[in-house]
């Protein structure tokens, strides 16, 4: 489990509840609304800052300064192979859906959101939370369009289909602290979580299994002799005949002679690792499944 999103979560989570009454009284909707678009901001922040932290952040003016003055890769080319550009793009969906539903401005929303991206990207370039890049802000205003868009289309096909109960009526007392929306939004809120985290672990079994039959194809028929010639070609073993369409190798373990070499493929989906492992020697490989902390502990060569 990862600790630190957890921990980030349980901010968001307490944080939002303690916004929503200012949001609500702001914006004269209910507070469950404002709870909801409290939340949805505070989670792009537990995601892409909180859940990040580890020990004292860094101060870094320059890169603060610079980040967006490099396009480390076409984000088309990034979103073609790498899953975390369409996590960045999912994360703002539900900010530009609910934020263009309770302001019922989809364009300042749309521009806000991409502001606000270029906020996150700032700070992860000056702490060192994160790593600062003009395509995570493509993908986070993406998705901030995306979801002020489909409130935009129902405004247009119908101004009262977004919902009036999220308003307040002039002289309704809806600011009344009220112990039982905050439970009723904290168990909505974890129940939302623990589905989130299932549908992440169920990702991440499909690519865990689209990896293993890729590894079985390259794999079969060799034995420690093939791979020993290869990662001689390559001492930290990133030969391109390693390197697959799912995943790359971090790490091998590569024992010389005639005795076995074992290779890993990671993969990683919001802090939950799983990876692949092939061990190599005179007798048919052997392949395995792992996750946790054997995906992720440091391995050299020996």
């Amino acid at each position: 489990m990862n600790v630190r999103l957890m921990a980030g979560v349980a901010v968001a989570v307490v944080t939002s509840i303690m916004l929503a009454p200012y949001i609500a009284r702001r914006l004269r909707i209910v507070r469950p609304a404002a709870y909801l678009a409290a939340l949805t901001v505070m989670m792009i922040v537990a995601v892409t800052i909180l859940e990040r932290a580890e020990g004292l952040p860094g101060f870094d003016v320059g890169t603060a300064l610079t980040w967006w003055t490099t396009l480390r890769q076409s984000p088309l080319e990034v979103a073609r192979t790498e899953a975390a550009w369409w996590l960045n793009l999912a994360l703002f969906v539900p900010a530009g859906v609910v934020w263009a539903a309770v302001t019922r401005r989809p364009f300042a929303v749309a521009v806000a959101l991409s502001g606000f991206s270029i906020g996150i990207e700032t700070v992860q370039g000056l702490t060192g939370l994160g790593a600062a890049d003009l395509t995570d802000v493509v993908a986070n205003s993406l998705g901030g369009v995306i979801g002020v868009t489909v409130v935009a289309l129902a405004l247009g096909a119908s101004p009262h289909l977004v919902p009036s109960f999220i308003r307040v009526e002039a002289g309704a007392d809806e600011q009344r602290f009220d112990p039982k929306w905050i439970l009723g939004s904290f168990v909505a809120t974890v129940l939302a979580i623990g589905a989130g985290f299932g549908g992440v672990e169920g990702a991440l079994a499909a690519r865990q299994r689209t990896l293993r039959e890729e590894v079985e194809a390259t794999y079969e028929g060799m034995t420690v002799g093939d791979i020993n010639a290869i990662l001689e070609q390559d001492t930290i073993g990133l030969n391109p005949f390693l390197v697959l369409e799912a995943g790359s190798p971090d790490s091998y373990r590569f024992y010389g002679d005639d005795r076995p070499v074992e290779v890993r493929y990671p993969i990683d989906l919001l802090g939950r690792y799983r990876c692949v492992f092939v061990t190599l020697s005179d007798a048919p490989p052997v392949f395995a499944n792992a996750s946790g902390k054997e995906c992720t502990e440091d391995r050299y060569p020996e």
